[in-house]
C-alpha cells in the first residue's frame, strides 16, 4: 500500500470577482522511500498541491477530495492534529530559506522553537540533536549561533532542511528548494536532498518548475498544467517516451550544454485563466501544435499509455508519429 495516497484534490481560492481552482482532480500515490518529481511552469498548481498535502493552505483555501497518509486521513484532521502529525509524519520544506526563517533568531533559537513545540526536551539535548541535524546536512555546529542574515542562501536552505530532518518526517514536500540559488549552489543542495533522501528512508515530493534538475535526481515526474497533472512517468523515460504536448514541450526547452550548437525551443502562448471556472475541454489545446478539433470540445483523462499516463487523445502513439513528421 502506498504511504501517501491523493485522491481527487481541488482547491480553490476564493476572489473578489472570481474563485480560482488552482488545484483540479488531482491524483497521484508516493511510496515509502521515493522521490518523485512535481513539475510544471510558475502557476500551475504546484506548490499548492504540496501546501495541501502539509496542511499550510490559508485559512480562506476551500479544499476537497481525499490525501490519505499511511491509513489516516489528513484532511479530517484539526489544527491540533495536523500539527502533532509533522512529528514522524508529513513535513514540508519551504522555497525560501530568508523568507521562512525568523530574523531575530538565530539557528539554534529555530531548532529549540521547533523542537520544543513537539516534545519535552532539554536543552543542551537539543543543542546536540541541532549539530548533528546540520553536520547532516554538510554544516558545522558553529552556524547554531549564527542568524539567517549571516548566511548565505544555500546554507538557509540546508538549515532548513536539517530543521525539517529533526522532526524524523516520512514524507517531506520539498516545495522549490532550489529558488533563488545559483547553478552551482542548486546542484549542491538537491544532490544534498537526494542523497538524505536515499540514506535517510523518507519519501520525498520535490515540487520544481526545472525540468531538468527534477529529472535527474527523481525517480518518477508528475507534469502539471492548469491546475491538473496531465502525464505522469518514470524519470528516466520522460525524454524518449512522453506521450503529453506539454512534456514534450517542456523536453524541447532544454538542450545538451556540451553541444557544439543549441537550438532552444519555446512555448507560445500563456497559460489559461483559471478563474473561468472547470473545463470542458483540453486547455492546452490553444498552445498545441498537435491540437484536433475533439481537443476543443472535450477533456482527455489521464490514463495508462506508454510507460505511464497522459490525459491526451493522441498519446496512443499518434503524437510520437507527428513529432517524427514535423
Amino acid at each position: 500500500m502506498s504511504l501517501l495516497a491523493v485522491k481527487d484534490l481541488d482547491v480553490t481560492y476564493p476572489g473578489g470577482q472570481a474563485a480560482i481552482t488552482a488545484v483540479r482532480g488531482v491524483s497521484f500515490s508516493l511510496n515509502s522511500g521515493e522521490l518523485a518529481a512535481l513539475v510544471g511552469e510558475s502557476g500551475s498548481g504546484k506548490s499548492t498541491v504540496g501546501h495541501a498535502l502539509t496542511g499550510t493552505l490559508p485559512g480562506s483555501a476551500i479544499v476537497s477530495g481525499n490525501v490519505d497518509f499511511d491509513g489516516t486521513d489528513i484532511m479530517s484532521m484539526d489544527a491540533r492534529m495536523l500539527r502533532k502529525s509533522r512529528r514522524r509524519g508529513i513535513a514540508l520544506m519551504p522555497q525560501n530559506g530568508l523568507n521562512a526563517l525568523n530574523p531575530v533568531l538565530t539557528v539554534e533559537g529555530h531548532f529549540w522553537d521547533v523542537l520544543r513545540s513537539h516534545e519535552r526536551v532539554r536543552r543542551a539535548e537539543a543543542r546536540q540533536l541541532s549539530a548533528a541535524m546540520l553536520e547532516k546536512v554538510g554544516l558545522s555546529g558553529s552556524v547554531l549561533r549564527r542568524y539567517p542574515h549571516e548566511l548565505s542562501g544555500g546554507m538557509r536552505q540546508r538549515v532548513c532542511l536539517a530543521i525539517v530532518l529533526s522532526l524524523q518526517p516520512r514524507v517531506i514536500v520539498f516545495d522549490e528548494p532550489t529558488t533563488a540559488l545559483d547553478v552551482l549552489t542548486q546542484q549542491q543542495v538537491i544532490q544534498t536532498i537526494a542523497e538524505l533522501q536515499r540514506s535517510e528512508g523518507f519519501a520525498g515530493l520535490l515540487i520544481s518548475h526545472d525540468l531538468g534538475l527534477a529529472l535527474e535526481h527523481s525517480s518518477r515526474a508528475l507534469i502539471m498544467y492548469a491546475g491538473r497533472i496531465v502525464e505522469e512517468l518514470p524519470s528516466h523515460r520522460a525524454l524518449d517516451d512522453a506521450r503529453h504536448p506539454y512534456t514534450r514541450a517542456l523536453v524541447d526547452c532544454y538542450s545538451d550544454a556540451r553541444a557544439d550548437e543549441v537550438t532552444l525551443a519555446g512555448i507560445p502562448g500563456s497559460p489559461p485563466d483559471l478563474s473561468l471556472g472547470q473545463e470542458s475541454s483540453c486547455l492546452f489545446a490553444p498552445r498545441c501544435p498537435h491540437a484536433q478539433q475533439l481537443c476543443s470540445t472535450e477533456r482527455p483523462s489521464l490514463r495508462s499509455v506508454g510507460s505511464g499516463r497522459a490525459a491526451c487523445f493522441l498519446a496512443d502513439g499518434t503524437l510520437s508519429e507527428a513529432v517524427h513528421a514535423s
